[in-house]
């Protein structure tokens, strides 16, 4: 890998950091402040209305204006409303309308700078080598998510939210400090420099038009959507559900997400470091079949009953860790195959449609398992979820794989 990539990834991750701080802090500000779940599930709900709107309309500018000063800037603006809301909560004047507003503008600058990189990263590393990038941010997303709500819960208990606030716009401001050192350059090709004069319905519409008629970008699209609906939410959502129902404690539930998340780090790891070209159809094959086989292991595990609890759990956690490694190389493949079918122009509004049609399928997912978990038990769901996407992978997945590869 390149410099350049690398100073990316260091500004990827300072970013991150900061995100994942933040994520933990602002709900439990919300619980302190009013006690209430349901307000917190309202602000929450509303932002994530908010991000579905505007994502296709971001992708558009990504698409049109210089990329590296998108990720400069909406750092430089993140890093500043933060620091503003510092000084906001140390004069003790926050408030719900306050937070929301500006969960809202920051999840707006948040979904654009991840809008411009998502599209400028394979602008930065050689084609062959995009599995060992996705491996990379894959590693650093992974560190970010772990330590930054440790140190953000730790943050806000001892410090309250100003600190965690201060401390999270420097490290925006660190990153766009980061992102000036990347050598990029922009390819102006007729593109406007005005936000305002970008024609958003016709762009939005020609890349709608082009991923319809690109086989490889609806595959790989089908199979973000299958995956999110059957497998991550289940995983992520619902995941500490199947240890409560069946008795396992709290502490169960923290060493089983440490576990998933141990399987990311060690199976991007692995992909850095392995020389063998990793983009093929037997790398393919094997993590589908494998993580879904994993899944399916995990319920009928966790349906029998045994006297022996830890060995128990040791049998669900390794399941678990099976299915986040292969999980995370099915990924790399699939994202990798995705950018090489993206022409550079419209590579951040595509991008923006696969991971909309993603959040929806999330949506149905979660409806869908709401229902199923009341109504029939946790090792029902699992098991349903997991033989229909087990069938879906043989004779949907597996048989048209040929189509990444035209």
């Amino acid at each position: 890998m390149n410099k350049n990539f690398y100073i990316y990834i260091a500004g990827r991750f300072t970013s991150g950091f900061g995100d994942s701080i933040q994520i933990i802090g602002f709900p439990l500000l919300i619980l302190d402040l009013y006690g209430s779940a349901k307000i917190m599930a309202l602000a929450t709900t509303v932002i994530m209305i908010t991000e579905i709107m505007i994502r296709p309309f971001l992708g558009v500018i990504a698409d049109n204006l210089n990329r590296k000063k998108l990720m400069i800037n909406t750092d430089i603006v993140s890093g500043l409303l933060c620091l503003i809301m510092a000084f906001v909560a140390y004069k003790d004047m926050l408030s719900l309308p306050i937070i929301i507003i500006y969960l809202v503008i920051q999840s707006f600058v948040s979904t654009l700078f991840d809008s411009a990189s998502y599209a400028l990263m394979p602008e930065l590393v050689e084609d062959k080598k995009l599995e060992k990038a996705y491996s990379y941010m894959t590693l650093i997303n992974n560190i970010s998510s772990i330590s930054g709500p440790i140190i953000g819960t730790m943050l806000y208990s001892f410090l309250g939210i100003k600190i965690l606030l201060l401390i999270n716009g420097i490290s925006f401001l660190i990153s766009a400090v980061t992102e000036i050192l990347i050598k990029y350059t922009y390819n102006k090709n007729g593109k406007t420099k005005n936000i305002l004069k970008i024609k958003y319905i016709k762009n939005i519409k020609d890349g709608f038009v082009y991923m319809l008629k690109s086989k490889k970008i609806k595959y790989v699209v089908s199979v973000s959507m299958i995956n999110s609906f059957f497998i991550i939410i289940p995983i992520s959502q619902y995941f500490a559900f199947f240890f409560k129902e069946n008795g396992f404690e709290n502490y169960y539930v923290g060493i089983a997400s440490s576990v998933m998340t141990a399987g990311s780090l060690i199976g991007a790891t692995m992909i850095i470091f392995i020389k063998k070209n990793f983009n093929n159809k037997k790398s393919f094959v094997v993590s589908f079949i494998i993580f879904s086989i994993s899944f399916i292991l995990f319920g009928i595990t966790l349906g029998i009953n045994m006297q022996n609890e830890l060995f128990k759990f040791i049998i669900l956690s390794i399941c678990l860790f099976i299915n986040s490694f292969f999980m995370l190389s099915s990924n790399v493949i699939v994202n990798s195959a995705f950018q090489r079918s993206l022409p550079n122009e419209m590579r951040a509004r595509i991008g923006s449609f696969r991971y909309l049609t993603m959040q929806i399928a999330m949506l149905l997912s979660v409806i869908v398992g709401g229902f199923l978990l009341d109504s029939k038990g946790s090792v029902v769901y699992i098991l349903s979820f997991g033989f229909i996407y087990l069938f879906i992978i043989l004779f949907f997945i597996f048989p048209r794989y040929k189509v990444l590869q035209s």
